[in-house]
């Protein structure tokens, strides 16, 4: 039974995944339920269905039908209705919106009443195809991904936001994300410190990905590689002092404290002084240098 499963001592007797526990736990209450399900009216079904082929954007009549199937527990034959209706049309015309909201409640059927995982990427995958970065199908697809822990699925989704994404702080997270997927499950460090090393660049201050790169990069050639992204793209973001200084200030920590390199470290602060005038933290490390070698300018 679901107890017996759960608890066995070989791994390969219990489930997979928390999702497929959660799958079996629903089915079981589903089972017991002690309602039986009435029968589905199909007269009524289809004069629904061909009031809604006339207008898809009619929320109360996809409403209607989802309400007759519910108790019928015919909710496969609504997503069905819903997928195939909105199938229909040009990708291109007016009813586009419609067409999305409905394929939005099949795949909320397929997902939350008949546990289909299959047929719910299946719905959000062609969602997003006609309507590229739909936000709420992004997010599902992800929830989906990482319940399911399709590592490489969540990966290219993640990859596929980072396109459009504008604000910095959110490519940051998915940049973390990302470098999270590659270094654990996925054990690509060479992948880990690209993406890590990528985040540093849309904050420079971040601890974990300062941490991450102290971490994965083992030698000179992968610092090398690491100091030559950040200077890269210090160089492309002076029209933003603030970033870029902040880029330069993490390389020549790293010049002074991980390769001693202090004839390279210098220049480092300085342009980041260059940058914004008074950058306390580029101050701070030019004074500690000079102190320790007593050679002030």
């Amino acid at each position: 039974d679901l107890l017996t499963r759960a608890l066995a001592r070989e791994p390969e007797a219990r489930f997979a995944t928390a999702r497929d526990m959660s799958n079996a736990i629903e089915a079981l209450q589903q089972s017991s339920l002690s309602a039986e399900a009435v029968e589905l009216d199909e007269d009524d079904l289809q004069a629904l269905v061909d009031q809604l082929r006339e207008d898809i954007g009619d929320d109360d009549i996809a409403a209607g039908i989802e309400a007759l199937v519910g108790p019928a527990r015919r909710w496969a034959v609504a997503a069905d209705i819903f997928t195939e209706l909105a199938s229909e049309g040009d990708d291109e015309g007016d009813d586009q919106p419609a067409r999305t909201q409905l394929m939005l409640r099949a795949a909320r059927i397929y997902q939350q009443e008949l546990r289909d995982d299959t047929k719910t990427e299946k719905t959000y995958r062609a969602i997003l195809a006609l309507s590229p970065g739909h936000a709420t199908a992004i997010t599902a697809l992800e929830e989906l991904y990482r319940e399911g822990e399709a590592h490489e699925n969540l990966l290219d989704l993640l990859l596929e936001r980072m396109e459009s994404e504008q604000e910095a702080s959110a490519r940051g997270r998915i940049l973390r994300e990302v470098a999270a997927l590659y270094e654990e499950p996925l054990e690509a460090s060479d992948n880990a410190l690209v993406a890590w090393t990528q985040a540093l660049i849309e904050d420079p201050t971040d601890t974990r990905a300062i941490a991450a790169v102290e971490r994965l990069a083992l030698d000179e050639n992968q610092w090398g590689e690491v100091l030559g992204t950040l200077n890269e793209s210090a160089q492309e973001n002076t029209d933003s002092p603030e970033l870029a200084a902040g880029i330069y200030q993490r390389m020549g920590r790293w010049y002074a404290d991980r390769l001693q390199r202090l004839d390279f470290a210098v220049p480092c602060f300085t342009q980041a002084l260059q940058l914004v005038p008074n950058y306390q933290p580029a101050i701070s490390a030019l004074c500690e240098f000079y102190e320790k070698s007593e050679a002030w300018p």
